[in-house]
């Protein structure tokens, strides 16, 4: 009966390990308030909108940006290179 409950345990202890390590990461809040990608650590623009007006703004601060479309994790960043 002991060999059973220590099995079980080992069980549920690896069935945990496994959901934790292969969850994606939770995104969060840096400490100047940006919200940023869990899996790719870059800023996080809920659109297509927030990200292209983001890139407005810097280019009146003379900073060249383009918004993109992360595939890797479904959400859309900046980016100061040019297109190809």
């Amino acid at each position: 009966m002991e060999e059973l409950l220590i099995t079980v345990l080992i069980l549920a202890a690896i069935a945990w390990l496994v959901r934790r390590l292969t969850a994606p990461p939770s995104d969060y809040t840096d400490d100047k308030g940006r919200l940023r990608c869990g899996r790719c650590k870059k800023i996080v623009y809920d659109s297509d909108e927030g990200a292209q007006s983001a890139a407005e703004n810097a280019l009146r601060r003379g900073v060249y940006l383009r918004a993109y479309y992360e595939n890797k994790c479904s959400k859309w960043h900046l980016t100061s290179q040019r297109p190809r």
